[in-house]
């Protein structure tokens, strides 16, 4: 006959706990994996997460009204088999400690890698974290109760409390340490990032086997920006499978020119949309016009200056570095529009490279270490004294955001003139404009309208203000293609502004005949 656990009353309600721990929390973690296999957008995630919650919370209420039932007409002997086998395994002391500091290892590595990676995930990831913990740590409470007790008595000499004490806090601060390297070594936060992406991509059909979306945003979450004067950033060499940088932080597209032919330069400007967000190295909007180039019989040298989050200052600052360096090309393309409205809404100014707000608090933060006063970093709103009038006078309305864009371009072409350096300018596509919405692309705009209230009503008002400027000035150097993909039904956006490789080609095709007519020039 097998034995019954020393302490029947204590197994029994470490076995209620555990019922109600799988009640409660078993449905939102299979909830989540589901979210995570098939997730659309954050709202339409977290409508399916509830859903299945739902489901699930119902399921395991039938399933354990028929474990009450069938423990109403089982043996005594099955049950407390059952009970004894739980109630061992946990009563092992050295057990129990492995799997406390497992545990924490497991909520400090969840806390750290879920942060600013998928913030529409934080709140669950942090609340399962912490509801499974405290369950488990309660049922290791209950079955060593004795052995607690025991312990405190021995150690009511408030030393050896305050001892116990910092012994536990060193021991939470080496694994929060050791959860940090993890993540810096191993790249798992990286690698969680990209795995945890929602947006859905389509490949450009070459005949090879494309990567799946997971595939290739854990390898783009693994890119890094290292500091560049003036500009502030690009992003570091770095050489995967699809994307690969060289050491100046450019992104090559292939060459289609012969080896010894001649060719022009032609350098494409902009931010992440033009850096490829989303695309292989050879499907990047560079990448698509340097191979049109080729099949049209005019092969051109193309470079991809693009970097992600620049604003057109910041492409202006670094057209003139590579002037100044004597990398002039011999046309350059600019690509522009959204990261302007962006950042000019983020931060209340136009003309600010994006999250400069940051910079100045940094820099604040210093000047005050250096003097050796105290630091409280202030956010943002602190800054609203701010003289900016060195940095900008405009403000972040329509005309402000459109007056300093085109005085960029003024500058841009004063300065191309002055190199003998053809210039172009395209006013990028927006998903505003696009009337034939997929459900992907229809949630993106109701995620944003919810989350950036009034951002797509000033994103409207500068297009159109752009739009009337370049037609009463007769720019003919100046391309207006927010709308191309106003009719389009295929998924082109996979988030507020970054198009699939498929949505680089018809940017291409669309920048083809004015680069064609300049190359025809020189």
């Amino acid at each position: 006959m097998t034995s019954q656990p020393q302490n029947y009353g204590v197994a029994t309600l470490a076995r209620s706990i555990l019922g109600l721990m799988l009640l409660i929390f078993l449905p939102s973690v299979i909830a989540w994996i589901f979210y995570l296999l098939s997730p659309t957008s954050p709202d339409a995630g977290f409508a399916q997460m509830q859903m299945l919650i739902i489901i699930g919370w119902g399921t395991l209420n039938l399933v354990l009204l028929l474990a009450v039932v069938w423990a109403a007409r089982a043996p005594m002997t099955q049950i407390h088999r059952i009970v004894a086998i739980i109630a061992n395994i946990l009563g092992r002391w050295w057990l129990s400690l492995v799997m406390v500091i497992v545990l924490l290892e497991a909520n400090l590595i969840g806390a750290i890698a879920f942060d600013n990676i998928a913030p529409f995930l934080m709140g669950p990831a942090r609340f399962l974290l912490f509801c499974w913990s405290l369950v488990f740590l309660l049922i290791v409470a209950i079955l060593h109760k004795e052995r607690l007790e025991s312990w405190w008595q021995s150690t009511r000499n408030s030393w050896a409390i305050t001892g116990v004490a910092f012994i536990i806090g060193g021991l939470v601060l080496v694994l929060y340490l050791l959860s940090a390297r993890i993540n810096i070594v191993t790249g798992f936060e990286d690698k969680l990032r990209g795995q945890l992406d929602y947006r859905a991509l389509s490949f450009w059909e070459d005949g090879q086997t494309p990567p799946s979306p997971q595939q290739f945003w854990a390898e783009q979450s693994l890119t890094r920006v290292q500091w560049l004067p003036y500009s502030y950033w690009v992003v570091e060499p770095f050489n995967g499978e699809y994307i690969h940088i060289d050491s100046n932080g450019l992104r090559y597209p292939p060459s289609y020119v012969p080896d010894g032919a001649d060719a022009l330069k032609i350098g494409i400007f902009g931010g992440s949309t033009v850096w490829g967000e989303g695309a292989r190295d050879a499907y990047t909007i560079a990448g698509h016009i340097a191979r049109l180039l080729a099949e049209n019989g005019t092969p051109q040298q193309v470079i991809n200056y693009g970097q992600t989050g620049y604003v057109s200052t910041q492409d202006m600052i670094l057209f003139q570095m590579q002037l100044a360096q004597g990398q002039a090309p011999d046309i350059a393309v600019f690509y522009q529009g959204f990261n302007d409205v962006l950042s000019a809404y983020r931060q209340e100014r136009a003309g600010l490279a994006y999250q400069e707000v940051n910079r100045i608090v940094d820099v604040e933060a210093g000047r005050l270490l250096r003097q050796g006063q105290p630091v409280l970093i202030p956010p943002a709103a602190s800054l609203d004294a701010y003289d900016w009038s060195l940095i900008t006078t405009a403000g972040a309305d329509a005309e402000s955001i459109a007056e300093r864009y085109f005085a960029n371009l003024q500058m841009i072409e004063a300065v191309a003139e002055a190199f003998d350096v053809e210039v172009i300018f395209v006013w990028q596509p927006s998903l505003y404009s696009k009337t034939s919405l997929t459900p992907v692309e229809a949630g993106i705009i109701e995620e944003l309208d919810n989350n950036m209230p009034g951002f797509i009503e000033l994103f409207q008002q500068v297009d159109a203000l752009v739009r009337e400027r370049v037609a009463e000035a007769e720019l003919d150097n100046v391309l207006i293609i927010s709308d191309l993909f106003a009719e389009d039904e295929r998924q082109i956006f996979y988030d507020l502004i970054h198009i699939t490789e498929v949505g680089n080609y018809e940017v291409a095709q669309a920048i083809l005949p004015m680069l064609l007519s300049h190359i025809s020039k020189d």
